[in-house]
């Protein structure tokens, strides 16, 4: 078990006010539960000094009040369930112009023996869940493993 994330957003209301939202066990399980690979908010972390699109406050010590480039922001509790979190992140990202961008290109997978068809955000996300080199997903005519049919979405 890695070091605990706490999650921040910036207020709506107030210019300088943070709510706290949520907690999480680790970056990794705080990154999936966002639909992210596992690295991705260690990585904002220590490239964005905790900060996504300036609206996510990412820190691994809770907060009474901090102290960024000058402004001093205040800290209030506003949690979020679970199950609620990512979409209440991504409601107010797409409310204040901004969005969880994704990268890589869609990948559409299905499995012909019980015509379930799983939609991935990339390739490298489908050759994790598949147990399979991210080189071997592509578009082709062949099954993949004799029970896959990939398709690479634009």
């Amino acid at each position: 078990m890695g070091k605990k994330i706490y999650i921040y957003i910036k207020s709506v209301d107030l210019k300088y006010n943070l709510e706290f939202i949520y907690v999480c066990d680790s970056c990794s399980y705080a990154s999936q539960l966002l639909g992210y690979e596992r690295n991705w908010i260690y990585h904002i972390l220590i490239r964005n000094k905790g900060w996504y699109k300036d609206i996510i406050y990412f820190s691994l010590i809770p907060l009474k009040t901090i102290k960024i480039e000058g402004k001093i922001y205040t800290i209030s509790n506003n949690l979020k369930e679970t199950s609620k979190i990512k979409s209440y992140i991504f409601k107010l990202l797409k409310m204040k112009g901004g969005g969880l961008s994704r990268k890589g290109k869609r990948v559409k997978v299905i499995n012909v023996i019980n015509k379930e068809v799983i939609f991935y955000r990339s390739k490298r996300e489908a050759a994790r869940c598949l147990k399979a080199d991210p080189a071997s997903i592509y578009s082709r005519d062949k099954l993949f493993r004799g029970i896959y049919k990939i398709e690479v979405l634009e």
